[in-house]
């Protein structure tokens, strides 16, 4: 999806997150690239398949307030492997949110138009 598809904006993260793929037990380490409310991007170790369900769990910093601990169920709607990329976490996965908590929604929508404006 190109930005110009994109119904939500998004901010750039680069911050440790953890992903665990519904079924199957452990957290894997990722790495959040991007988040909108309606989705995000992330970087990894292995391609996931499309369609696949996975919590993310993450943690907004804040500037002037306690740092935002959040969890959100998602899909995978893509997955790339990058040529030039982190050797560890060398696959770009797109992820779709499904419906999430009115609050970690509203967390997350404060946290990207913060770094927009």
């Amino acid at each position: 999806m190109t930005r110009e598809q994109r119904l939500h904006p998004r901010a750039t993260v680069g911050l440790p997150a953890k992903i665990q793929v519904v079924g199957q037990p452990g957290w894997e380490r990722v790495i959040l690239v991007d988040i909108s409310e309606g989705g995000s991007g992330i970087q990894a170790a292995a391609e996931l398949p499309l369609q696949s369900e996975l919590h993310l769990r993450f943690t907004l910093p804040a500037d002037d307030e306690p740092a935002v601990e959040l969890e959100a169920s998602c899909l995978v709607m893509r997955a790339t492997r990058m040529t030039r990329a982190d050797e560890d976490l060398p696959v770009r996965i797109g992820l779709h949110f499904l419906p999430v908590a009115g609050a970690t929604l509203d967390s997350v929508r404060r946290w990207v138009w913060s770094r927009l404006n």
